[in-house]
């Protein structure tokens, strides 16, 4: 005779399924009313796109060229000024250095 499992008895793959479903009810209670399980669940999903992206990016496009610069780095040197530019536009995020991401934005 098969064997029920336990309603108690939680694994990562069941714990999974009820994140999804708990998600999925606060994503579409959005539609009924704006709510915080909803803000939430949004935060979440966006949160994760993000995240993915950032990776996808660092590993896809930006790693190769790092290697491409550690390699050989007299003949990858249009790269390193690029490199440079990137980080100077990351300045644009503090106040007292913001002045240093005009020379990229020039």
């Amino acid at each position: 005779m098969p064997r029920w499992p336990s309603a108690l008895s939680l694994t990562m793959e069941g714990t999974g399924v009820w994140v999804a479903g708990i998600l999925t009810v606060a994503v579409l209670s959005a539609a009924f009313v704006e709510n915080k399980a909803s803000r939430v669940a949004f935060g979440l999903f966006i949160g994760a796109a993000v995240g993915y992206f950032a990776a996808i990016t660092w590993r896809v496009v930006l790693w190769p060229r790092v290697v491409l610069v550690l390699r050989n780095p007299l003949e990858q040197w249009p790269l390193l000024v690029w490199f440079l530019l990137g980080l100077l536009l990351l300045a644009r995020g503090l106040t007292s250095a913001s002045w240093l991401s005009n020379v990229s934005l020039a």
